[in-house]
């Protein structure tokens, strides 16, 4: 896949090369290096503010018994994060060097960090959300929200030329694995629940 591909072909993989090329013509999105919505969004994919933000929602749960959920997020998050630095190892991918800035990332390009653990960490936080809002719109806010955040945040990380297209598209793939196995997980934990009450 994605993985192999980056592996084997460097920079030149589906047209990851062709995309950088492209996006260096508009220059730098932060010049001044400070706050902008680039880095805002960038930040919100951050594995140690979501780190923060997860053990802030495990203490609630734990606060107000919901230990399931609560051991299932820190599973979700933790293995995410040790999967995602697993692989950057195995992948051993550089990263693109920015045309416009000395900006540059830290530790290996594929998959992206921000990516992957965008779509697990806001996935989950999603699909608890839906859980407890009853109205189809609503939850259909969400879905469209949360589904704009994870690309935003992406894009966030090409835009800025700290990763190459494919390793944001292998973040996001991965990422919706991994999402779709942990919320399997909770929807085959809450059924055995019920059966125990039978």
């Amino acid at each position: 896949g994605l993985g192999i591909g980056s592996k084997l072909g460097g920079s030149n993989v589906f047209g990851d090369q062709t995309v950088k090329n492209f996006i260096d013509q508009f220059g730098n999105p932060n010049p001044g290096g400070g706050f902008s919505i680039i880095s805002f969004l960038t930040l919100l994919g951050d594995w140690k503010i979501i780190l923060l933000i997860s053990l802030i929602i495990i203490l609630g749960w734990i606060f107000y018994h919901r230990r399931k959920n609560s051991l299932l997020f820190f599973t979700a998050i933790t293995s995410t994060l040790i999967i995602s630095e697993i692989l950057k190892f195995l992948f051993h991918r550089f990263r693109p060097v920015p045309g416009w800035s000395t900006l540059t990332g830290v530790g290996y390009s594929f998959p992206s960090n921000h990516a992957l653990i965008a779509v697990v960490f806001y996935g989950l936080l999603c699909y608890f959300l839906t859980l407890v809002w009853k109205k189809k719109w609503e939850k259909g806010v969400l879905i469209i929200f949360t589904s704009l955040l994870v690309l935003f945040i992406g894009w966030s990380r090409i835009r800025l030329g700290v990763h190459w297209m494919s390793d944001v598209v292998g973040g996001w793939s991965l990422g919706a694995s991994l999402l779709i196995s942990f919320i399997s997980l909770s929807q085959k934990w809450y059924k055995d629940k019920l059966k125990s009450k039978i």
